[in-house]
């Protein structure tokens, strides 16, 4: 397999904040690049693209159609170009919570209240302002802590769905004999608990005894069959079905559930193709790896997608490309310990299809914070191009081509 090393203009980000190596690299590495390589980094990286360097603090990038959403210490919407959107101004209830796009493109944000262990969803309209779409509301009424638990809600998701919007979530458990859960809700048009979903719109998955189950992200296969992709004991990714009416599905993995045993770097992307097949993006002997599942959790052998690279590397994002590939990015801590961003695509076989520079994984060094994935393939990463004493000073947007 050949690997593409672009040198990127930006400042090397090194892992947990360090200063840049000072080390001979033996060269390859971060001061080893050549005239061709440079020449092929022009081409993979859209250079049209403004590469937004005046916003901080980058939590989140999403796409829908053309339009671009960058979740910072601001709210902003891009136009394709890249240019600042200025048809879109953020309106706050005077709260901040994860961030979300419905089927139409319009924000959506969960807000969790650690000290009232409630939820609730806030809506927004295309231009970025409120939308009283909840009963003439913007916001759901506050959700009391599923079942009534006293524990932590954290690290939440949520996609909408064709019977409402499903929100994924965890709670951690201050008593020793409760274990910590994944909690999934499913919140109606007019802003209510769906009471047909689970029990009164919740439903509770618990780990076996003595074990971690927790949930990272969710998506909805074509029937209409809800995933999830989590972390089990030692951070093994741990994938949860459940049926359209909240049941766990019972023919996939055990009762629903599925050890993947794939590695200790948890459970990072997942996504569903149109024959209910899961895909699941993480890390497998510090080596990227992607693995597709069956509709009864057994692993599909027919699928096998080398992402085998000399480096420490996760799959971070994947989705769909407009050829029905898989668009998969992730971050890579090579042996310099420099964080760099690789991406590639895969057909439905497995076999990493080859870019415009003919080369089927390319990697850019990238102080790597988030990434997106737009309808035609291409892939948006928040870099840093800085590192302070605690924190990313100054950091960039910026837009890659396969």
């Amino acid at each position: 397999m050949r690997l593409h090393l672009g040198i990127s203009s930006a400042v090397l980000f090194l892992l947990a904040c360090g200063s840049s190596s000072d080390n001979d690299t033996g060269g390859i590495g971060p001061d080893a690049g050549t005239e061709a390589d440079a020449a092929t980094d022009l081409a993979l990286l859209d250079t049209g693209f403004p590469e937004l360097a005046d916003v901080r603090g980058y939590s989140a990038v999403l796409t829908h159609g053309s339009k671009i959403h960058v979740i910072a210490y601001q709210r902003l919407r891009l136009s394709e170009d890249g240019t600042i959107d200025s048809d879109f101004e953020w309106q706050s209830n005077g709260r901040k919570g994860l961030y979300r796009l419905d089927a139409m493109g319009r924000p959506l944000e969960v807000q969790v209240d650690q000290g009232t262990k409630t939820w609730q969803l806030v809506a927004h309209q295309f231009d970025g302002q409120l939308d009283l779409r909840f009963s003439g509301d913007a916001s759901t009424p506050e959700f009391d802590s599923p079942a009534n638990y006293s524990h932590d809600l954290y690290r939440v998701d949520a996609i909408e769905t064709d019977d409402g919007i499903v929100v994924v979530g965890n709670i951690a458990s201050r008593d020793p004999a409760q274990p910590d859960q994944i909690w999934v809700a499913r919140v109606q048009a007019d802003g209510s608990l769906d009471g047909s979903f689970g029990i009164d719109g919740y439903v509770m998955v618990a780990p076996e005894e003595d074990e971690l189950l927790e949930a990272e992200k969710v998506v909805v296969g074509t029937d209409g069959k809800i995933v999830i992709v989590g972390n089990g004991q030692v951070y093994e990714p741990v994938l949860v079905v459940l049926k359209s009416d909240g049941t766990l599905d019972d023919e996939f993995g055990s009762g629903g559930i599925l050890k993947t045993g794939l590695g200790t770097r948890g459970g990072n992307a997942v996504a569903v193709d149109t024959e209910g097949r899961i895909l699941v993006g993480s890390a497998d002997r510090q080596s990227p790896i992607v693995k597709r599942y069956l509709s009864d959790g057994s692993e599909d052998a027919s699928f096998q997608a080398d992402l085998s690279l000399a480096v420490d590397g996760v799959v971070r994002n994947m989705a769909w490309g407009p050829h029905g590939d898989l668009m998969v990015v992730g971050s890579i801590n090579d042996a310099w310990d420099v964080y760099s961003v690789f991406w590639t695509r895969i057909d439905e076989d497995g076999a990493l299809v080859k870019g415009i520079d003919e080369e089927e994984i390319h990697l850019r060094e990238s102080g790597y914070m988030t990434s997106a994935i737009d309808e035609r393939g291409r892939v948006l990463v928040a870099e840093c191009t800085s590192v302070g004493s605690t924190f990313c000073d100054d950091s960039q947007l910026v837009r890659l081509n396969h």
